[in-house]
């Protein structure tokens, strides 16, 4: 290489219009993918002497040849020139093929990415199963940034290019984009998911034309209907009864009875399937209850003529057919609490023409969930294990064979903090009577008396829990038994009934204190 050839090259690059960029480059080049911008990179010589041959070359192929001292070489930017190495070399024009100089430039080509979606754009789900959308790109742009976004929102569900479910809702079915931000722009493709998942139905009565439709909605959106069933309020068939299809719905014409004005009344079942399952199997059902208001009427078979003798009592049979009524709700009069157990007097309402049961809630003040005691007793029941003193809520309803009533208001009553001052007063006189060879014996007779007081004053506490206020409710006969059973067994109680005379043993004591005298 001649030593009087200054080694000063360097490369520049300018766009579209080929004016020369005054600064030097650095070794790489960056370029933004635009069909409509021309990359130009220049190599001058600064100095040297003689001037020879420049050229551009890449990948061993020579695209561009001047001289003495300039080169220029213009080109749209591929995405096959990413990463592409560009040298300009100068030889000497004296000494043909001799390299001279030469400089280097990596071309970096930043471009659109193309987007693709796996598995693909519109993917269809069952209910409850795991779900994957991946937003695949080829960007070469180290930080760009891709994210998913739901339709019509600006929130992102994904900050990276894997879109998960895990238990599909059929309200994740919605369209999806998938946005990636690089140094070109910010680019999108989007994917649907379309969650499939069994009808639910609803039912609709039209009395002007005696008929009841069905419209069930589910995906996907096509349906096969069974026979509607006509049962009793007891789940008991009654009959089967053709439908109409008509597009999606299903209608059901209801045939009139002239005969037996309550044959329509019951519950009708619509039954629907789009071949999804669901926890009631393929076909998902929907009942409807036909409570149509009607008066009552006389049965035929009743005899219009029926006999009787005379100033004797006779019995006449009229069979009559009536829809039976609601029942009313229950009226609490009064609570009674004691120091592990609270007793509740009710009112029952109307029973709606079927046997009532009672049932009584109750929970202490600040708990969550409710306790329940069941009860055949119209009006009276005893809530037991409970704990002193603490403040309870109650509330009452009553049930029959058709439904429940409302429920009352709740009321908060407090149990008591100590035993009874009757038991305490009866043992304090016993036990101050007693002289100290007698103490065991009399102790016992003590606790049996105090009991007996207790439940004697039970019985009449009772008898006047029968009435207060303007408000009369009958005791159980069997009350009086029940709470005798409520005694703990620790406590014994006399048995002793009718005009029986109990032995006072406290008399014996004395008695026998006096003889030893």
């Amino acid at each position: 290489m001649n030593d009087h050839i200054q080694k000063h090259c360097h490369c520049q690059e300018d766009d579209q219009t080929g004016s020369v960029d005054n600064e030097s480059l650095s070794d790489m080049i960056r370029a933004f993918l635009n069909p409509d911008v021309l990359k130009t990179m220049t190599v001058p010589v600064t100095s040297g002497q003689p001037g020879g041959n420049v050229t551009w070359s890449t990948e061993g192929d020579i695209v561009a040849r001047n001289g003495p001292s300039f080169v220029g070489y213009r080109l749209i930017p591929q995405r096959s020139d990413n990463g592409k190495l560009f040298k300009c070399e100068a030889f000497n024009s004296e000494f043909e093929g001799e390299l001279i100089l030469e400089s280097s430039v990596l071309l970096e080509v930043f471009y659109i990415p193309k987007l693709s979606i796996s598995p693909k754009q519109t993917l269809t789900v069952k209910e409850n199963e795991l779900a994957q959308l991946i937003c695949i790109n080829d960007r070469n742009d180290p930080n760009a940034t891709t994210v998913w976004k739901r339709q019509r929102t600006s929130t992102i569900v994904q900050n990276n290019c894997v879109l998960n479910f895990k238990n599909v809702k059929r309200t994740d079915a919605s369209l999806y984009t998938c946005m990636v931000d690089t140094k070109v722009g910010v680019y999108e493709d989007n994917a649907r998911v379309v969650v499939q998942h069994a009808p639910t139905i609803d039912l609709e009565y039209f009395p002007s034309t005696r008929t009841m439709k069905c419209f069930p909605s589910g995906v996907p959106d096509s349906y096969v209907f069974k026979d509607w069933e006509h049962t009793t309020e007891y789940n008991d068939h009654i009959r089967f009864l053709a439908t109409t299809k008509v597009g999606n719905n299903a209608t059901l014409t209801i045939p009139q009875n002239e005969k037996d004005h309550h044959r329509e009344r019951g519950i009708y079942i619509c039954r629907a399937s789009n071949n999804i399952s669901s926890t009631d199997g393929i076909f998902v059902m929907q009942k409807y209850n036909l409570n149509l208001p009607d008066t009552p009427y006389f049965v035929s078979s009743t005899e219009n003529t029926q006999n009787g003798i005379y100033l004797e009592t006779t019995e006449m049979k009229i069979k009559v057919v009536s829809v039976p009524g609601p029942q009313f709700m229950p009226k609490i009069l009064r609570t009674v609490a004691k120091q592990t157990q609270i007793s509740v007097f009710w009112r029952p309402g109307f029973n709606g023409g079927y046997q009532q049961w009672f049932i009584i809630e109750y929970k202490k003040v600040g708990d969550i969930y409710w306790k329940y005691q069941t009860t055949s007793s119209y009006n009276s029941t005893v809530i037991g294990g409970l704990q002193p003193p603490t403040e309870y809520l109650f509330r009452i309803f009553s049930r029959n064979m058709i439904d429940d009533s409302n429920k009352t208001e709740e009321i908060s009553i407090k149990t008591d903090e100590s035993i009874s001052n009757t038991n305490v007063y009866a043992i304090v006189t016993c036990v101050s009577l007693l002289t100290l060879p007698l103490l065991m014996l009399v102790v016992a007779a003590c606790f049996r008396k105090a009991n007996a007081i207790a439940f004697e004053n039970d019985s009449n506490e009772e008898q006047n829990d029968i009435q207060f206020g303007s408000d009369f409710v009958e005791v159980s006969p069997h009350s009086s038994i029940n709470r005798k059973q409520n005694v703990p067994l620790q406590q014994p109680i006399s048995s002793a009934v009718g005009q029986k005379r109990e032995t006072n043993l406290l008399e014996l004591a004395q008695q026998n204190t006096e003889a030893g005298n």
